[in-house]
């Protein structure tokens, strides 16, 4: 079944919503850690409020988003589900490491913020506020409006801008790459935005907890 699609007037305003709110964020700088995670928390949670309301109107609810009643029970335990599958997967990616003498949790290792404060803001907003808003704008409004093509160029199209995303300096963010392809997969496969959120949401609690586990 293919995923319901996006129409050109929400696509649009909730293009050019994000793209105004992304412009006008940078203007402050904020030196304290915590006070920007929950400005960037902020943030993220009025895009996602904007994708909400432009979409509502325009298609007569979040249906061509995967959000009703059943699409978010469905895709609860689907994401739990698969979740559980891809961590299975990560441990027995694990067992080769081990094997060449590669400690795998040093390969987790990442900038994080000092003090518990900081980095319960850090779960907060990189863990969980984060990965909503997201989920929303790329498999929901990007992914969504480009399905009408066919899954292929919504999934390249989608999972290119995730990327592009989270470019920092020449390092290619292999993780987003993997994860934009799982996600655009589960959304296709479930035809709920709550799968790829929830494994988006315990993909990144996952590695940021490994990330803690691995600090020297």
């Amino acid at each position: 079944m293919a995923t319901i699609r996006i129409q050109f007037v929400p696509f649009l305003v909730s293009i050019l919503s994000i793209g105004i709110v992304e412009i006008l964020v940078r203007l402050p700088s904020i030196s304290n850690p915590v006070y920007g995670l929950l400005f960037l928390g902020s943030v993220r949670t009025v895009e996602a409020a904007v994708i909400l309301l432009a979409v509502w109107p325009c298609q007569k609810g979040l249906s061509s988003i995967g959000l009703t009643p059943e699409t978010i029970v469905g895709g609860l335990s689907q994401g739990l589900i698969w979740s559980a599958a891809f961590g299975v997967v990560a441990l027995l990616g694990f067992i080769p490491c081990f094997l060449l003498s590669i400690n795998p949790f040093a390969l987790m290792r990442m900038p994080l913020p000092e003090g518990r404060v900081a980095l319960a803001a850090f779960y907060l907003v990189g863990g969980i506020i984060g990965p909503v808003a997201e989920e929303l704008f790329f498999r929901g409004v990007v992914f969504g409006f480009v399905r009408r093509w066919g899954f292929w160029p919504a999934m390249i199209i989608s999972t290119s801008l995730f990327v592009l995303a989270h470019l920092s300096g020449n390092r290619i963010p292999v993780t987003q790459l993997v994860g934009g392809v799982a996600f655009s997969v589960a959304y296709e496969k479930t035809n709920s935005l709550v799968t790829p959120m929830i494994i988006h949401i315990l993909g990144n609690l996952s590695i940021f907890t490994l990330a803690v586990v691995s600090l020297p």
